[in-house]
């Protein structure tokens, strides 16, 4: 029976699982990567298994890290954002656990948020299943007896990333493409190398209080475009599109449906993140964790640097 492992991680071999994982590395924390895949189970460091025979291996364990979800296929969206939210709650009641999960701050629809800043007791504005079952996942932790903490990050970018979150943008702002139609709109992003690290430091100070915190970085468009610029070595900066065209560039984008996927270049929802004002406030989490650092800049860096290095950039 091992008695080491006090952790067991679910999605280790995702986006922000693998930053987690590594960052674990790093400080000399051992984690258990639980996977269900039967491919990964040979791979070194994972395990497979049902969570009970894990249990029974792995006495030891105090804390679920819960990395896991699904956003791209609908029909089992109930299953694997819910249920499995589900099965690890009776899991770790059974037997006194912790769970730190991943939510998602997509739950406050932000495009339709009145409120600014949107916080943790913000009212959810959902669009879509995908934000809806993650809400449910969330309130079935709520509505439990363990003792939790959640974590919402925004849209998180970082290496590794399959979605190439900002690659468009970055190439947009090499060719000379991009305008402003807000500078003092709001980017809400978060760099996966932060995400990671406060999930460590959830874990390290054993902060399970059954809170909810968000995970951003809100800066202005503006000096988040010049942070891509700077780390694109791009000295011409933007422009900014005269106020008089802004009605021409919001028709166009509602008209996007329609139009071939070519011209496709602002959709609504673009439109709306280049010119609203409302910010996710993390000032819970820095309040709570006053020594954790977004790395926003370095992570653009970072970002860059991987983009060039997989020949996207």
């Amino acid at each position: 029976m091992n008695q080491a492992h006090k952790i067991l991680v679910i999605g280790a071999d995702g986006f922000i699982g693998t930053h987690f994982s590594k960052l674990c590395e790093q400080k000399g924390i051992p984690i258990l990567k639980y996977t269900r895949s039967k491919e990964k189970q040979y791979e070194k460091g994972y395990i497979n298994g049902s969570l009970q025979d894990i249990a029974n291996e792995y006495s030891s364990l105090e804390i679920i890290v819960n990395l896991s979800g699904n956003k791209r296929d609908e029909s089992k969206m109930q299953n694997d954002n819910v249920e499995w939210v589900n099965t690890l709650i009776h899991f770790a009641k059974n037997r006194s656990l912790k769970i730190l999960h991943l939510g998602s701050a997509g739950v406050y629809g932000i495009a339709k948020q009145q409120t600014n800043p949107i916080t943790e007791i913000s009212s959810p504005i959902l669009s879509n299943i995908y934000e809806q079952t993650k809400l449910e996942a969330d309130k079935a932790l709520q509505l439990s007896e363990i003792n939790f903490c959640i974590i919402r990050p925004t849209n998180v970018f970082g290496e590794y990333d399959k979605e190439s979150k900002l690659l468009n943008l970055m190439k947009q702002l090499q060719k000379g493409r991009f305008f402003f139609l807000n500078k003092k709109a709001m980017t809400n992003y978060a760099y996966v190398g932060y995400v990671a690290e406060a999930l460590v430091q959830i874990i390290e100070k054993n902060r399970f209080q059954r809170e909810i915190f968000n995970v951003n970085q809100a800066i202005t468009i503006e000096d988040f475009i010049n942070t891509l610029c700077e780390a694109l070595e791009i000295k011409t900066k933007p422009k900014v599109l005269p106020a008089w065209l802004h009605p021409l560039v919001l028709i166009f984008s509602k008209l996007t449906p329609i139009l071939p996927k070519r011209m496709h270049w602002i959709t609504p929802s673009k439109y709306r993140e280049l010119t609203s004002e409302i910010r996710v406030s993390s000032s819970s989490l820095q309040f709570a964790f006053p020594e954790l650092n977004s790395r926003l800049k370095d992570g653009i860096s970072n970002l860059v640097a991987w983009y060039k290095a997989q020949n996207k950039l």
